[in-house]
Protein backbone atom coordinates (compact mmCIF):
# COMPACT_ATOMS: atom_id res chain seq x y z
CA UNK A 1 0.00 0.00 0.00
CA UNK A 2 2.70 1.86 0.85
CA UNK A 3 4.95 1.76 -2.74
CA UNK A 4 2.06 1.92 -4.25
CA UNK A 5 0.76 5.36 -2.88
CA UNK A 6 4.32 6.95 -3.41
CA UNK A 7 4.77 5.23 -7.39
CA UNK A 8 1.43 7.43 -8.08
CA UNK A 9 2.48 10.67 -6.47
CA UNK A 10 6.14 10.46 -8.28
CA UNK A 11 4.43 9.73 -11.44
CA UNK A 12 2.08 12.44 -11.23
CA UNK A 13 4.94 15.04 -9.93
CA UNK A 14 7.26 13.76 -12.68
CA UNK A 15 5.09 14.51 -15.25
CA UNK A 16 5.01 18.53 -14.60
CA UNK A 17 7.73 20.33 -16.42
CA UNK A 18 7.92 23.06 -14.22
CA UNK A 19 9.71 21.45 -10.50
CA UNK A 20 8.15 24.22 -8.54
CA UNK A 21 4.66 22.55 -8.50
CA UNK A 22 5.82 18.91 -8.69
CA UNK A 23 6.23 18.57 -4.89
CA UNK A 24 2.57 19.94 -4.13
CA UNK A 25 1.44 17.67 -6.78
CA UNK A 26 2.89 14.57 -5.55
CA UNK A 27 1.84 15.46 -1.67
CA UNK A 28 -1.58 16.21 -2.43
CA UNK A 29 -1.47 12.83 -4.64
CA UNK A 30 -0.40 10.39 -1.46
CA UNK A 31 -2.40 11.66 0.55
CA UNK A 32 -5.22 10.77 -1.61
CA UNK A 33 -4.00 7.52 -1.91
CA UNK A 34 -2.51 6.17 0.99
CA UNK A 35 -4.70 6.22 3.47
CA UNK A 36 -2.39 5.78 6.05
CA UNK A 37 -0.62 2.56 7.78
CA UNK A 38 -3.02 1.62 11.16
CA UNK A 39 -4.15 4.67 11.67
CA UNK A 40 -1.10 6.51 11.22
CA UNK A 41 -0.22 9.71 9.50
CA UNK A 42 2.98 9.18 6.65
CA UNK A 43 4.92 12.24 5.74
CA UNK A 44 6.68 11.80 2.59
CA UNK A 45 9.59 13.52 1.06
CA UNK A 46 9.93 14.78 -2.82
CA UNK A 47 13.10 15.31 -4.08
CA UNK A 48 13.88 16.87 -8.09
CA UNK A 49 17.09 15.22 -9.15
CA UNK A 50 20.04 16.74 -11.30
CA UNK A 51 19.49 14.10 -13.89
CA UNK A 52 15.91 15.94 -14.08
CA UNK A 53 14.15 13.13 -12.69
CA UNK A 54 11.69 12.72 -9.59
CA UNK A 55 12.14 10.86 -6.05
CA UNK A 56 9.99 10.28 -3.02
CA UNK A 57 10.69 8.27 0.00
CA UNK A 58 7.90 7.17 2.96
CA UNK A 59 8.55 5.67 6.36
CA UNK A 60 6.72 4.83 8.77
CA UNK A 61 5.84 1.55 10.98
CA UNK A 62 3.35 -1.32 10.44
CA UNK A 63 1.52 -2.25 13.76
CA UNK A 64 2.04 -6.26 14.40
CA UNK A 65 -0.48 -8.86 15.17
CA UNK A 66 1.47 -12.44 15.91
CA UNK A 67 4.74 -10.60 16.63
CA UNK A 68 3.16 -8.59 19.36
CA UNK A 69 3.85 -11.97 21.19
CA UNK A 70 7.46 -11.86 21.13
CA UNK A 71 7.69 -8.18 22.30
CA UNK A 72 7.10 -6.51 18.48
CA UNK A 73 4.77 -4.14 18.69
CA UNK A 74 5.61 -2.78 15.25
CA UNK A 75 7.90 -3.17 12.23
CA UNK A 76 9.44 -0.24 10.35
CA UNK A 77 8.63 -0.37 6.62
CA UNK A 78 9.88 2.12 3.94
CA UNK A 79 9.30 2.43 -0.10
CA UNK A 80 11.47 4.57 -2.24
CA UNK A 81 10.08 5.30 -5.94
CA UNK A 82 11.71 7.47 -8.65
CA UNK A 83 10.09 8.38 -11.95
CA UNK A 84 11.56 10.46 -15.50
CA UNK A 85 9.95 12.27 -17.83
CA UNK A 86 11.44 11.90 -21.32
CA UNK A 87 11.01 14.77 -23.44
CA UNK A 88 11.41 14.28 -27.35
CA UNK A 89 14.22 17.19 -27.47
CA UNK A 90 15.27 16.43 -31.06
CA UNK A 91 15.71 19.45 -33.29
CA UNK A 92 15.44 18.08 -36.29
CA UNK A 93 12.69 15.33 -36.76
CA UNK A 94 11.67 13.33 -39.49
CA UNK A 95 8.71 11.30 -39.79
CA UNK A 96 8.95 8.97 -42.58
CA UNK A 97 4.83 9.06 -43.99
CA UNK A 98 4.69 5.68 -44.67
CA UNK A 99 7.88 4.70 -45.54
CA UNK A 100 9.61 1.25 -44.24
CA UNK A 101 11.50 1.69 -41.33
CA UNK A 102 14.69 0.73 -42.93
CA UNK A 103 14.39 3.93 -45.06
CA UNK A 104 16.71 7.14 -44.30
CA UNK A 105 14.45 10.06 -44.30
CA UNK A 106 17.00 12.31 -42.63
CA UNK A 107 20.15 12.08 -44.78
CA UNK A 108 23.24 14.67 -44.12
CA UNK A 109 25.31 14.61 -47.52
CA UNK A 110 29.08 16.89 -47.46
CA UNK A 111 29.86 18.69 -45.06
CA UNK A 112 27.44 20.44 -43.45
CA UNK A 113 28.37 22.87 -40.12
CA UNK A 114 25.53 21.82 -37.65
CA UNK A 115 26.01 23.66 -35.02
CA UNK A 116 23.28 21.99 -31.88
CA UNK A 117 22.42 23.10 -28.83
CA UNK A 118 20.56 21.44 -26.06
CA UNK A 119 18.79 18.57 -28.81
CA UNK A 120 19.09 15.93 -30.67
CA UNK A 121 18.26 14.70 -33.95
CA UNK A 122 15.52 12.12 -34.82
CA UNK A 123 13.98 9.69 -37.57
CA UNK A 124 11.45 7.53 -37.38
CA UNK A 125 12.92 5.43 -39.89
CA UNK A 126 16.60 5.11 -40.26
CA UNK A 127 19.39 8.01 -40.55
CA UNK A 128 22.45 8.17 -42.93
CA UNK A 129 25.36 10.44 -42.63
CA UNK A 130 27.81 10.70 -45.54
CA UNK A 131 30.97 12.24 -45.04
CA UNK A 132 29.63 13.45 -41.58
CA UNK A 133 28.25 12.42 -38.69
CA UNK A 134 26.28 15.78 -37.66
CA UNK A 135 27.89 16.55 -34.10
CA UNK A 136 24.40 15.75 -32.68
CA UNK A 137 24.47 14.60 -28.94
CA UNK A 138 22.22 11.47 -29.77
CA UNK A 139 21.48 10.50 -33.11
CA UNK A 140 18.12 8.72 -32.95
CA UNK A 141 16.19 6.56 -35.21
CA UNK A 142 13.54 3.83 -35.61
CA UNK A 143 15.58 2.03 -37.92
CA UNK A 144 19.41 2.04 -38.67
CA UNK A 145 22.01 4.57 -38.06
CA UNK A 146 24.91 4.96 -40.57
CA UNK A 147 27.76 7.89 -39.99
CA UNK A 148 25.94 9.69 -37.70
CA UNK A 149 27.29 11.13 -34.29
CA UNK A 150 26.71 9.36 -30.68
CA UNK A 151 24.34 6.58 -32.56
CA UNK A 152 20.95 5.11 -31.37
CA UNK A 153 19.26 2.80 -33.09
CA UNK A 154 15.98 1.25 -32.65
CA UNK A 155 14.81 4.07 -30.76
CA UNK A 156 10.86 4.04 -30.14
CA UNK A 157 8.87 6.41 -33.32
CA UNK A 158 7.61 9.68 -31.67
CA UNK A 159 3.69 10.16 -32.81
CA UNK A 160 2.62 12.99 -34.49
CA UNK A 161 1.30 15.31 -31.65
CA UNK A 162 0.98 18.25 -33.78
CA UNK A 163 -2.28 16.87 -36.49
CA UNK A 164 -4.94 17.10 -34.59
CA UNK A 165 -4.39 21.05 -34.40
CA UNK A 166 -5.39 21.74 -37.65
CA UNK A 167 -8.91 21.64 -36.55
CA UNK A 168 -8.47 25.32 -36.10
CA UNK A 169 -8.21 26.00 -39.95
CA UNK A 170 -10.89 27.82 -41.11
CA UNK A 171 -10.77 28.25 -45.33
CA UNK A 172 -12.07 31.73 -46.14
CA UNK A 173 -11.02 32.44 -49.93
CA UNK A 174 -14.43 31.66 -51.60
CA UNK A 175 -12.00 31.89 -55.04
CA UNK A 176 -8.75 30.96 -56.20
CA UNK A 177 -6.66 34.08 -56.95
CA UNK A 178 -3.29 35.12 -58.09
CA UNK A 179 -2.39 36.33 -54.71
CA UNK A 180 -0.61 39.21 -53.37
CA UNK A 181 2.71 41.15 -52.00
CA UNK A 182 3.36 41.73 -48.64
CA UNK A 183 5.79 44.33 -47.72
CA UNK A 184 6.01 45.37 -44.46
CA UNK A 185 5.46 47.66 -42.46
CA UNK A 186 2.42 48.56 -44.35
CA UNK A 187 -0.82 45.96 -43.89
CA UNK A 188 -1.28 43.95 -46.39
CA UNK A 189 -4.18 45.11 -49.16
CA UNK A 190 -6.27 44.00 -52.23
CA UNK A 191 -8.41 41.38 -53.00
CA UNK A 192 -6.27 38.31 -52.22
CA UNK A 193 -6.12 39.46 -48.63
CA UNK A 194 -8.92 39.23 -46.02
CA UNK A 195 -8.35 40.12 -42.63
CA UNK A 196 -9.80 39.47 -39.34
CA UNK A 197 -10.23 38.66 -35.73
CA UNK A 198 -10.18 35.18 -34.65
CA UNK A 199 -10.62 35.16 -30.38
CA UNK A 200 -7.61 37.06 -28.92
CA UNK A 201 -5.64 37.08 -31.98
CA UNK A 202 -5.64 38.24 -35.52
CA UNK A 203 -5.87 36.18 -39.11
CA UNK A 204 -4.68 37.54 -42.20
CA UNK A 205 -5.56 35.17 -45.16
CA UNK A 206 -3.86 35.05 -48.08
CA UNK A 207 -6.08 33.72 -51.85
CA UNK A 208 -3.28 32.12 -53.42
CA UNK A 209 0.55 32.82 -53.64
CA UNK A 210 2.27 35.41 -51.20
CA UNK A 211 5.20 37.53 -51.89
CA UNK A 212 7.19 38.81 -49.08
CA UNK A 213 9.58 41.21 -50.10
CA UNK A 214 11.36 44.83 -48.40
CA UNK A 215 12.68 44.38 -44.62
CA UNK A 216 10.10 45.11 -41.33
CA UNK A 217 7.94 42.94 -39.27
CA UNK A 218 4.57 41.43 -40.40
CA UNK A 219 2.84 42.19 -36.91
CA UNK A 220 2.08 45.58 -36.69
CA UNK A 221 -1.64 44.56 -35.44
CA UNK A 222 -2.40 43.63 -31.85
CA UNK A 223 -1.78 40.74 -30.07
CA UNK A 224 -0.80 37.65 -32.02
CA UNK A 225 -0.96 37.10 -35.88
CA UNK A 226 -1.78 33.64 -38.19
CA UNK A 227 -1.15 34.74 -41.73
CA UNK A 228 -3.00 31.81 -43.22
CA UNK A 229 -1.85 30.79 -47.06
CA UNK A 230 -4.98 28.69 -48.62
CA UNK A 231 -3.91 27.23 -52.19
CA UNK A 232 -0.94 29.00 -52.52
CA UNK A 233 3.25 28.98 -51.81
CA UNK A 234 5.70 31.77 -50.27
CA UNK A 235 8.16 33.22 -51.93
CA UNK A 236 11.08 35.53 -50.76
CA UNK A 237 11.84 38.09 -52.74
CA UNK A 238 15.41 39.23 -53.74
CA UNK A 239 17.29 40.25 -50.48
CA UNK A 240 13.57 40.38 -48.44
CA UNK A 241 14.59 40.42 -44.81
CA UNK A 242 11.34 39.58 -42.78
CA UNK A 243 10.84 39.28 -39.48
CA UNK A 244 7.42 38.47 -37.72
CA UNK A 245 7.06 38.25 -34.21
CA UNK A 246 4.65 36.29 -32.66
CA UNK A 247 3.37 34.69 -35.71
CA UNK A 248 2.44 31.13 -36.85
CA UNK A 249 2.68 31.08 -41.24
CA UNK A 250 -0.31 28.31 -41.97
CA UNK A 251 -0.08 26.40 -45.44
CA UNK A 252 -4.06 25.31 -45.96
CA UNK A 253 -6.18 24.33 -49.30
CA UNK A 254 -5.94 21.76 -51.96
CA UNK A 255 -2.65 19.29 -52.86
CA UNK A 256 -4.10 20.57 -56.54
CA UNK A 257 -1.72 23.83 -55.99
CA UNK A 258 2.09 24.45 -55.01
CA UNK A 259 2.35 25.06 -51.07
CA UNK A 260 6.35 25.60 -50.75
CA UNK A 261 8.28 28.12 -49.45
CA UNK A 262 10.77 29.60 -52.12
CA UNK A 263 14.34 31.73 -51.89
CA UNK A 264 16.06 33.44 -54.02
CA UNK A 265 18.27 30.95 -56.33
CA UNK A 266 21.64 32.55 -56.33
CA UNK A 267 23.08 35.29 -58.43
CA UNK A 268 24.24 36.81 -55.05
CA UNK A 269 20.90 37.42 -53.59
CA UNK A 270 19.93 36.62 -50.13
CA UNK A 271 16.44 36.34 -48.25
CA UNK A 272 16.03 36.33 -44.28
CA UNK A 273 12.71 35.10 -42.49
CA UNK A 274 12.68 35.31 -38.73
CA UNK A 275 9.54 34.14 -37.40
CA UNK A 276 9.41 33.61 -33.29
CA UNK A 277 5.51 31.94 -32.67
CA UNK A 278 2.30 32.88 -30.40
CA UNK A 279 2.54 32.72 -26.67
CA UNK A 280 -0.41 33.38 -25.95
CA UNK A 281 -1.54 30.15 -24.30
CA UNK A 282 -5.48 31.31 -25.10
CA UNK A 283 -3.78 30.57 -28.99
CA UNK A 284 -4.55 27.46 -30.23
CA UNK A 285 -1.37 28.05 -32.16
CA UNK A 286 1.21 28.96 -29.88
CA UNK A 287 4.85 27.38 -29.92
CA UNK A 288 4.13 27.20 -33.50
CA UNK A 289 5.81 29.12 -35.96
CA UNK A 290 5.05 27.25 -39.63
CA UNK A 291 2.32 25.24 -39.97
CA UNK A 292 1.03 22.62 -42.92
CA UNK A 293 -2.21 20.77 -42.73
CA UNK A 294 -1.50 17.38 -42.86
CA UNK A 295 -3.96 17.09 -45.36
CA UNK A 296 -1.65 18.64 -47.83
CA UNK A 297 -0.09 15.26 -48.20
CA UNK A 298 1.50 16.26 -51.92
CA UNK A 299 3.21 19.42 -53.63
CA UNK A 300 4.71 20.61 -50.07
CA UNK A 301 8.40 20.04 -51.01
CA UNK A 302 10.87 23.02 -50.07
CA UNK A 303 14.60 23.53 -51.71
CA UNK A 304 15.90 25.99 -49.30
CA UNK A 305 18.59 27.77 -50.41
CA UNK A 306 21.34 28.65 -52.32
CA UNK A 307 20.11 32.01 -51.21
CA UNK A 308 18.22 31.18 -48.03
CA UNK A 309 18.40 31.77 -44.32
CA UNK A 310 15.03 29.96 -42.48
CA UNK A 311 15.44 31.64 -39.03
CA UNK A 312 12.54 30.30 -36.57
CA UNK A 313 11.62 29.85 -32.61
CA UNK A 314 9.01 26.88 -31.92
CA UNK A 315 7.65 24.36 -34.33
CA UNK A 316 8.23 24.11 -37.93
CA UNK A 317 5.67 21.28 -38.67
CA UNK A 318 5.85 20.20 -42.39
CA UNK A 319 4.85 16.50 -42.00
CA UNK A 320 4.54 15.54 -46.07
CA UNK A 321 7.19 17.74 -46.88
CA UNK A 322 10.76 16.77 -48.35
CA UNK A 323 13.47 19.52 -47.21
CA UNK A 324 16.35 19.98 -48.91
CA UNK A 325 18.77 22.57 -47.60
CA UNK A 326 22.29 22.73 -50.27
CA UNK A 327 24.62 25.42 -51.28
CA UNK A 328 25.51 28.16 -48.52
CA UNK A 329 21.64 27.68 -46.78
CA UNK A 330 22.25 28.88 -43.45
CA UNK A 331 19.54 28.10 -40.57
CA UNK A 332 19.36 29.49 -37.15
CA UNK A 333 17.24 29.61 -34.12
CA UNK A 334 17.48 31.88 -30.73
CA UNK A 335 15.47 29.93 -27.90
CA UNK A 336 13.61 26.66 -29.01
CA UNK A 337 13.39 25.60 -32.69
CA UNK A 338 12.05 22.41 -33.71
CA UNK A 339 11.50 21.23 -37.48
CA UNK A 340 9.19 18.50 -38.14
CA UNK A 341 9.33 17.12 -41.49
CA UNK A 342 8.92 13.70 -43.95
CA UNK A 343 12.10 14.07 -44.95
CA UNK A 344 15.44 15.70 -44.37
CA UNK A 345 18.44 16.24 -46.66
CA UNK A 346 21.18 18.36 -46.14
CA UNK A 347 23.63 18.82 -49.44
CA UNK A 348 27.21 20.84 -49.43
CA UNK A 349 28.21 22.81 -46.61
CA UNK A 350 25.36 25.06 -45.60
CA UNK A 351 25.50 26.08 -41.56
CA UNK A 352 22.50 24.50 -39.63
CA UNK A 353 21.86 25.80 -36.62
CA UNK A 354 19.41 24.41 -33.93
CA UNK A 355 18.95 25.45 -30.31
CA UNK A 356 16.37 24.92 -27.64
CA UNK A 357 17.72 26.18 -24.78
CA UNK A 358 16.85 25.40 -20.81
CA UNK A 359 13.49 26.30 -20.27
CA UNK A 360 13.26 28.43 -23.32
CA UNK A 361 10.86 25.75 -24.99
CA UNK A 362 8.55 25.64 -22.26
CA UNK A 363 8.56 29.42 -22.08
CA UNK A 364 7.67 29.46 -25.85
CA UNK A 365 4.22 26.51 -25.28
CA UNK A 366 6.27 24.00 -27.46
CA UNK A 367 4.84 21.48 -27.04
CA UNK A 368 7.09 18.01 -26.93
CA UNK A 369 6.44 13.93 -27.14
CA UNK A 370 7.09 12.67 -23.36
CA UNK A 371 7.20 8.88 -22.07
CA UNK A 372 6.87 8.80 -18.30
CA UNK A 373 8.11 5.70 -16.42
CA UNK A 374 9.33 4.28 -13.09
CA UNK A 375 13.06 3.83 -12.88
CA UNK A 376 13.15 2.65 -9.22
Amino acid sequence: SLQGALDSAVLLGANQQDATTRVGIASNAFSGANRGIGGQTVTPNFVTNNDGSFSGTANTNSPTIFMGAFGYSSIPISAKSTAKLLLDNSCVLTLGQGAAVSTSSFVLNGAPNMSLTGCSIRSNTSMTCNGHGGGASASLAAGTTSGCSNPVQGAPAVPDIFSSIASNIVAKCTSITAGGTWTPPIQPVGTAFLTLTNGSYTEVHVCGNLTLSGSGNLNTFSGDLAIVVENGSLTLSNDANITSSNTIIIFSGSTAHNHSINFPNGKGHLATPNVSPPTDTANPWHGISIYYDPHLTSNTDSDLGPGGSLVFDGVAYMPYSNITFHGNTSSGAGQCSKLVANTFTSSGSGTLQFAQGNGACHSLGVQQYSRLFLSQ
